[in-house]
């Protein structure tokens, strides 16, 4: 695999590069040159294995346009979902979902159909879930205007900082990634000719344009082949921004939203846009032109940065919104961030007005808080809960829209018992559990009477899926 190979690449880079070292400090007798290479082969795999075990320290520390296309291989690559060994209990819900030609579906019939603008904004969050603080100047004042204005709720990410993926993987398939492996693990071993289902191929059939954008390297997390995978005809990448406006040397908000405009007024079928912004990536130590301050503490350049970034994008946000106003075509858009800001502890820390160790289980879960809302340019009313997770996304977004589909409609059944499924905490009606899920799964597989059996079946279809003719 893709990793196998860069593991052994790693380690042969560093024992060549030992060895060139012992060479040069080459003693006179052959058995201390012997003792020297054996030294430098186990320090070889000391580092890597180091390495390895560290990845979310250099996840946090390197620089954001290094990771994407190198460690994002290696990130969270013990996490695999073993096949479950119930199979047979799936075999009536494959059928239906097999069946996804969707006889709701109206393909090559476009008259009246929305276009469907989905923004997965990097590391966007209303701080103020966490802890409240006073700034200088309001620094997401249009974005809270709309999450206030109605159709909108709180989404819980199973990510905190990085790993972006994991939340695209949920929304895009309906799958949460505390049924399966990461997000990244699952991207990086994706081929361009899988077979991922997912709300782009739904989409597809009703006769939708399907385009994906992300202004940077399609190699990052293998997004471009699992891009295709998933059903996305178009893939915009980084080079097809050339000369587009930047905010720290990555594509600002603004200058991705206007190629929305441009792709909606260009495109003759109903539009199926997914974007995954890049302007506010970690880290926040750089240059920012700060114009928003914490001011009853010190939030120094990272944090006030962060905000400024914010308050940047909220200022594009409006000109896309009052863009979309304007225009005769309908449009419903689904804006949400894919985790919280990756600053340092400290900052949370002053947020909760208490350390770390001291964080209760309400705390914790308020650092996967995320924003979202569902606005439509004609007007409409959307219907969405206050609370929800990033798997349900994609079954509420076509709710309100009035797709039905089998897949999507069953996950509508598991998010009525249970309406928050991520990684460190999910719901059972209005019951907070922290625990990892998946643990709660293996306690239940041969529990027909439990009522968390049902989503025995969720598993497996999790597996057959993602692993379908691979």
């Amino acid at each position: 695999t893709e990793k196998t190979i860069l593991y052994a690449i790693l380690l042969i880079a560093v024992i060549i590069g030992f060895n060139i070292w012992a060479v040069k400090i080459k003693t006179n007798k052959t058995g201390n040159n012997r003792k020297l290479h054996a030294f430098t082969l186990l320090l070889s795999v000391i580092i890597l294995s180091i390495f390895f075990y560290s990845r979310e320290i250099f996840m946090l520390y390197l620089p954001n346009y290094t990771y994407e296309y190198f460690f994002s291989l290696i990130i969270d690559s013990s996490d695999v979902l073993e096949k479950p060994t119930y199979i047979k209990e799936f075999d009536k819900f494959e059928d239906l979902v097999q069946e996804t030609g969707s006889s709701n579906a109206t393909a090559n019939t476009n008259d009246g159909q929305p276009n469907i603008v989905v923004i997965m904004s990097e590391a966007f969050s209303d701080m103020t879930l966490v802890g409240d603080f006073d700034t200088d100047a309001e620094y997401i004042p249009f974005t809270r205007s709309l999450l206030k204005a109605g159709s909108s709720g709180i989404t819980y990410s199973s990510v905190f900082g990085n790993n972006t993926v994991s939340t695209e993987l949920s929304f895009l398939t309906g799958i949460p990634t505390c049924l399966t492996a990461s997000g990244s693990e699952l991207y990086t071993n994706m081929k361009e000719n899988d077979n991922i289902y997912s709300i782009a191929k739904v989409l597809k059939e009703y006769g939708y344009a399907i385009k994906g954008m992300h202004p940077y390297l399609g190699m990052g997390y293998n997004r471009a082949s699992a891009w295709k995978a998933m059903g996305f005809t178009d893939c915009l990448f980084l080079k097809d921004f050339q000369n587009a406006d930047t905010v720290r040397d990555l594509v600002s908000d603004h200058a991705l939203f206007d190629r929305i405009c441009c792709e909606i007024k260009d495109t003759d079928e109903p539009l199926f846009c997914f974007a995954v912004t890049m302007q506010n990536h970690a880290t926040y130590n750089n240059e920012v032109d700060q114009n928003i301050h914490v001011t009853d503490w010190d939030g120094g350049n990272e944090f006030n940065n962060y905000l400024s970034l914010e308050n940047i994008s909220d200022k594009a946000l409006e000109d896309f919104i009052e863009q979309l106003k304007s225009s005769e075509e309908e449009t419903y858009v689904l804006f949400f961030g894919d985790h919280q800001p990756m600053v340092s502890t400290w900052y949370y820390e002053k947020l909760l007005r208490k350390k770390k160790n001291d964080f209760t289980d309400e705390d914790k879960r308020s650092m996967y808080k995320i924003p979202y809302f569902l606005w439509n340019n004609k007007d409409k009313k959307c219907l969405v809960p206050e609370e929800t997770s990033m798997n349900y996304l994609p079954q509420i977004l076509l709710e309100n829209i009035g797709f039905e589909d089998p897949w999507f409609s069953y996950i509508k059944i598991v998010r009525d018992q249970y309406p928050v499924l991520s990684e460190n905490y999910f719901k059972i009606k209005k019951e907070w559990y922290q625990t990892k899920f998946k643990s709660v799964l293996k306690k239940v597989h041969n529990n027909t009477s439990d009522p968390l059996s049902f989503l025995k079946q969720y598993q497996v279809y999790c597996y057959e899926i993602i692993n379908r003719e691979k």
